[in-house]
């Protein structure tokens, strides 16, 4: 009762379809799924009228299901603006319809004819008359933006409008407001109010008028505003922030008109980062043949030593004897890998100082080498942990006591980090050493003094200092030359002051004796617990599964395919257990809200459940699809009254511990989002719950804290902060850095609910599309698996093996893998081009962009980073990639709507994504770079932008939608706004 619905009608006056109309009959005579008495047809009619049932048990008619629309989040009936139109008595015949005069920005329209006077000449009827009618029965949001008179409407057989002969407005649009028009009265309102209008195409634009409420422009258009604000005054320091903030003309006008030099960021940069270097073609292929002659030597030293060691491990009598072996070519490996790096960190380097290095240079050559080694060695499995700092101070890091350094990224300019003494960089957090601009690398120190906090996610970039009991809050960027004074607590992007406090009180003490033992139990544990114990099960597997005949046949191929299929299900159940079951029996150990100390038992079982609870493999397997929501109950989540949209999560999420995570009914959460489950100090952690509450949209890339202030229908933007102080923010929407409030139109039931039930059948086609790519994804994980033993086994039957035969199989089974991963990606969209997109989650070219996101996780994502050969991959991908590409770890979500122009440089883990999903709608365009960009650490770039040359963008900086960056500007902040 009381919830809208369609109707639909049974019983024995019911015809049992059309005749000789098969497809219109199963379009809308359904199965009676509720049984209904004396209906003998078995079928129900679907009246595609939507109604409700109210208090007094009558049927309330609601009007057309097919005449509705969505508009900026309002979901509006068609034919109640068209009633209010045919109730003026000039007006003859009436029709609604929605236009988009710019991509993405959908307006109402409205067609009308007139009776005719006397002499029959039509009558006399104003715009004027009809906005100020339509003003007085119906909200902003449902008065059409154009008017359009005809002669007479388009008309289809069944006597209906046919909507899609309704020409396209040709008038200017107008306002859906009836406040008096306030003409411009300063020169800066005057041009503000200039551009508005060309960009509204509307004669005045009111100064009074809100650019939302009153105008109902959209994200996408101010953004597009911004950018001719910024082409009419080309030192005006504008973002999105500054619209929403001042939401028309004259708050926007006095705001600009008294920015002042003194308002803007001070930087105090120590290198001249103008300068734009062309590399030569001499450097680009030496140092790209000196790089793949260091792959290839890198691949001769594990041969030899793997013709040392196997045959050691195999003489091996027995089962214990085989694992002292195993343990001892672990610890002997780990230690000269270990050491190994250290010296030729001081060998090749010596001590990290700040300079300049000219990229695809011999000295650029060395910094990759040595970065190679130390971020590719087992001190990376000890990250957080004391270990891991005693390995930092070793490369040179002043490392104090009681520090834990959890960064996402290793530091690598070790020499130039000082850190001290209680300090905590919490989890996801990036401590930027290098950056690449202009094609040249920057070393910068860092410097975090006693007792600092440093928030997840956040980057603390180069050239910065935390003073003493200072911090820094969660999704915060401490930009290049900033520092943040002694007791002084900052956030955002900028970072910039405030009260919030973002600590976690030191409960426990933790002494010297329990770091050193805890250190030994975890060598104890790689040495000689489950490492060791899995190697064995491998050599046992091998062993058995080994071919009796030595003859390569269609029998013994038979045999190698018979075990991948035994070797594929077992590594899915364990990992499917070890994933669900083990955390869910580990979790009854500890205690939610309870204080305890570092590296004691509960903190070992608290890692244990963080590492075990969350899987790569299966989130991506199971991601934007139906079944995504039954893994995440698997798992531990507790999901409230889901409500299926077949992209409840997407296929990156994270968390600490899943048993404490709650995610609310008619929530949508993208790919990318965080829940932060452990609140920890340098000697403390406690575990908290984490609860997203009903109706939210989350965006990318979203740190989601125990402590986060949002309730019911949010909207938290991609990268924005979620406010951890403050009352709980409802009905809104959230965007930026610290985040600021934007309008949240209100909670559309009918979307959550009724409507999805409307869907049944796009979501069970949904279904059955996300089945097929599932099945193909594992598919070709089992073929690769197949091949792998393949050859593996192929070369355990060769009588002559040798050197050269390994060698050369290993080569050959990298270029195959490589050759593997492009094709399956390319295949599953027909190795065609994508093209923007503005269409539902239930439609079917977003199933086939789904699926290319599936294919896209794979070892290519951080192959040959920093190399030449990195460009060869992004085009064999389909981005357009121009000369001389430096990447260092981009990551593209839609390879073929990007363009990346000529001596462009991308620092480690900056994004261009080509697409939003907000509100269940998929939208998608082109991103377009021009020569000569940096883009820097973390930097993500939104669909729709258009970068032109020579611009580089500040680290954690987020480029919304739309924009246009000018030529040599630079760029940052959250949202991003021109800096020069």
């Amino acid at each position: 009762f009381g919830e809208e619905g369609e109707i639909a009608v049974a019983g024995v006056g019911v015809a049992d379809g059309y005749l000789n109309r098969e497809k219109q009959t199963q379009k809308v005579f359904i199965k009676d799924f509720l049984n209904i008495k004396n209906n003998l047809s078995g079928l129900i009619y679907r009246t595609g009228d939507l109604g409700l049932i109210n208090e007094k048990g009558d049927i309330e008619y609601r009007g057309r299901i097919d005449s509705q629309v969505k508009i900026r989040g309002y979901r509006i009936e068609l034919a109640e603006i068209e009633s209010v139109l045919l109730s003026i008595p000039e007006v003859a015949q009436a029709a609604v319809d929605t236009f988009e005069p710019q991509a993405g920005a959908k307006e109402l329209v409205a067609y009308y004819t007139l009776h005719s006077d006397t002499d029959g000449s039509p009558k006399k009827l104003s715009t004027d008359v009809l906005t100020h009618t339509l003003r007085e029965v119906l909200p902003n949001y449902m008065i059409p933006a154009f008017y359009e008179h005809l002669p007479s409407l388009p008309m289809m057989a069944s006597d209906k409008v046919d909507r899609k002969a309704l020409p396209t407005p040709s008038g200017k649009r107008m306002k859906s407001t009836n406040k008096i028009y306030v003409a411009p009265e300063t020169e800066m309102q005057t041009t503000l109010s200039q551009a508005l209008s060309d960009l509204l195409e509307e004669d005045n634009v009111s100064v009074k008028d809100d650019f939302f409420n009153d105008l109902g422009t959209s994200s996408l258009m101010m953004a597009r505003y911004c950018s001719k604000i910024r082409q009419c005054l080309p030192h005006a320091d504008i973002s999105m922030r500054d619209v929403y903030t001042h939401p028309n003309i004259t708050q926007l006008a006095g705001y600009l008109d008294h920015q002042t030099d003194t308002a803007k960021l001070q930087t105090q940069e120590n290198i001249c980062h103008e300068t734009n270097r062309i590399p030569s073609n001499l450097q680009y292929y030496a140092c790209g043949a000196l790089q793949f002659a260091s792959y290839l030597g890198f691949l001769l030293l594990s041969i030899a030593l793997l013709f040392q060691v196997v045959p050691w491990v195999a003489s091996a009598d027995g089962a214990v004897q085989l694992y002292l072996h195993l343990s001892t070519f672990l610890a002997g490996l780990f230690f000269t890998w270990t050491g190994l790096a250290i010296a030729t960190k001081w060998l090749l380097i010596g001590k990290w100082k700040a300079e300049a290095i000219p990229i695809w240079s011999i000295r650029y050559y060395r910094f990759w080498l040595v970065k190679l080694l130390l971020q590719n060695n087992p001190m990376m499995l000890f990250k957080g942990y004391p270990l891991y700092n005693l390995y930092l101070r070793l490369l040179g890091a002043k490392i104090g006591r009681n520090v834990v350094i959890e960064c996402h990224i290793p530091p690598l300019c070790s020499d130039m980090i000082t850190i001290g003494d209680h300090t905590i960089v919490r989890n996801n957090t990036i401590l930027v050493t290098y950056k690449a601009i202009a094609n040249t690398l920057y070393t910068g120190a860092i410097t975090l003094g006693n007792h600092v906090i440093v928030g997840e996610g956040s980057v603390i970039d180069m050239n910065t200092t935390m003073e003493d009991n200072s911090q820094l809050g969660h999704a915060s960027c401490l930009r290049e030359g900033q520092t943040i004074p002694k007791g002084k607590h900052y956030h955002g992007n900028p970072a910039e002051e405030t009260t919030t406090d973002f600590s976690t009180p030191d409960a426990h003490h933790v002494s010297a004796l329990r770091q050193v033992v805890f250190s030994l139990g975890q060598l104890l544990n790689r040495f000689m617990g489950i490492v060791p114990l899995s190697l064995m099960g491998i050599f046992f597997l091998v062993s058995l599964g080994t071919p009796e005949s030595s003859a390569i046949s269609a029998r013994w191929v038979l045999h190698i395919l018979t075990l991948t299929t035994i070797g594929f299900t077992v590594l899915f159940f364990i990992g499917f257990i070890s994933n669900t079951l083990v955390p869910r029996a580990l979790n009854k150990l500890v205690k939610v809200d309870q204080p305890y100390v570092l590296y004691g038992f509960h903190y070992v079982v608290a890692k244990q459940i963080q590492r075990l609870g969350h899987s790569t493999y299966f989130t991506l397997l199971f991601g934007d699809s139906s079944f995504i929501v039954h893994y995440m109950k698997w798992v531990g989540y507790q999901l409230r009254r889901v409500i299926q949209t077949g992209s409840n999560f997407g296929l990156e999420h994270k968390h600490d511990n899943p048993y404490l995570c709650s995610v609310g009914s008619g929530t949508m959460i993208s790919d990318g989002f965080t829940m932060l489950n452990i609140q920890e100090s340098s000697t403390t952690f406690q575990l908290s719950r984490t609860t997203v509450g009903d109706d939210n949209f989350v965006g990318n890339n979203v740190y989601y804290p125990s402590e986060g202030k949002t309730g019911n229908n949010c909207l938290i933007a991609t990268k924005a902060m979620v406010p951890v102080d403050g009352s709980v923010r409802e009905n809104v929407g959230l965007l930026g850095s610290p985040s600021f409030e934007i309008p949240r139109n209100p909670p559309d039931r009918e979307l959550s609910t009724n409507a999805i039930k409307d869907q049944k059948k796009q979501l069970t086609r949904k279904n059955k599309h996300n089945l097929i790519t599932m099945a193909l994804f594992l598919a070709s994980g089992f073929f690769y698996l197949f091949i792998s033993l393949l050859v593996t086994y192929s070369l355990i039957q060769t009588q002559h093996i040798n050197f050269a035969l390994i060698l050369s199989s290993t080569l050959g089974f990298g270029v195959f893998s490589i050759a593997y991963f492009i094709f399956w990606e390319r295949a599953v969209y027909a190795f065609r081009k994508m093209t923007p997109l503005h269409v539902s989650i239930y439609d079917p070219s977003y199933w086939q962009v789904e699926r290319v996101w599936k294919f896209s996780e794979t070892l290519l994502r951080s192959l040959w980073l920093g190399t030449p050969f990195r460009s060869i991959i992004h085009r064999l991908l389909g981005i357009k990639v121009g000369k001389k590409l430096f990447d260092d770890g981009l990551y593209v979500s839609e390879k073929t709507l990007v363009e990346i122009g000529d001596y462009c440089n991308f620092n480690i883990h900056s994004v261009l994504q080509s697409h939003s999903l907000e509100d269940g709608i998929y939208k998608s365009d082109k991103i377009k770079v021009g020569h000569s960009c940096s883009i820097e650490c973390n930097a993500f770039v939104h669909y729709g932008v258009t970068i032109n040359d020579d611009v580089v963008i500040h680290a954690d900086a987020f480029v919304m939608k739309g924009e246009t960056l000018s030529e040599h500007s630079t760029w940052g902040g959250n949202p991003a706004k021109k800096l020069v």
